[in-house]
């Protein structure tokens, strides 16, 4: 009867044990938060790593803008700094020089080839004997010409003379009123013998119209004596 009520009363507090540990794990079980579903959407926005959102330019903006854009290239431009140049020697300027053209023009006007007389005051040569002449003005270069002419009589004379031309021209209108010239060559006598002498010529052209010149000039030869001619006469310019 003993042993009866000893298994009945060990059976009964080994129950009761296990029903109150049975109770105190599932206190605790219910005391601890559960990590598998948050029930709270705070805590779930706490939980979750904060991420970083990336604008996404609108076009149109201010940093799309193709006006802006624009600006940017033109500031960085003018604030770029201009890299330093080098000066380039400049050579000085030569005065041009003059070429010759034979027949040109020259500052008091056109050339020529004319036909007139020629005076002489005493010599053996037609230079200083009245006699028939022809003569020319030839340019050179702006100022220089070849004036060859000959004097035909019974001794006929060749002049090459070379002159520098100085023309007058109108205060108006900057025409040219009349052309001295002066220069010198030499004289040929073609007689018995040719002799070559020395000849100083001097004179002046008149401008008649676009055609024509008219011309004087006196000529003096060093042959065994001083021989002068004085010539008139018209050209016909080309």
């Amino acid at each position: 009867m003993n042993i009866l009520r000893f298994k009945q009363l060990f059976l009964v507090s080994s129950f009761a044990g296990i029903l109150i540990l049975l109770s105190g794990q599932v206190a605790q079980a219910e005391s601890l938060p559960t990590t598998s579903e948050p029930t709270d959407s705070a805590e779930l926005a706490a939980d979750l790593p904060s991420l970083e959102i990336e604008a996404t330019p609108t076009p149109g903006t201010v940093e799309t803008s193709s006006a802006n854009l624009q600006t940017e290239t033109l500031i960085a431009q003018t604030t770029a700094p201009t890299p330093e140049t080098t000066p380039v020697p400049t050579t000085p300027e030569t005065a041009p020089t003059q070429t010759i053209t034979p027949g040109r023009a020259t500052q008091s006007g056109s050339s020529y080839v004319g036909v007139g007389g020629n005076i002489g005051f005493g010599g053996r040569t037609d230079l200083g004997r009245g006699s028939f002449t022809a003569f020319s003005k030839i340019g050179l270069t702006n100022n220089l010409s070849a004036r060859p002419a000959i004097n035909v009589s019974r001794r006929p004379a060749i002049l090459l003379p070379i002159t520098f031309d100085f023309p007058l021209r109108s205060a108006l209108d900057g025409r040219v009123l009349i052309a001295p010239f002066v220069g010198g060559g030499a004289v040929i006598s073609t007689g018995s013998g040719s002799v070559v002498r020395g000849l100083v010529t001097g004179g002046v052209d008149v401008p008649i119209s676009d055609q024509f010149t008219a011309n004087a000039a006196a000529n003096v030869g060093f042959f065994g004596r001083t021989e002068v001619g004085l010539r008139l006469g018209v050209g016909y310019n080309f």
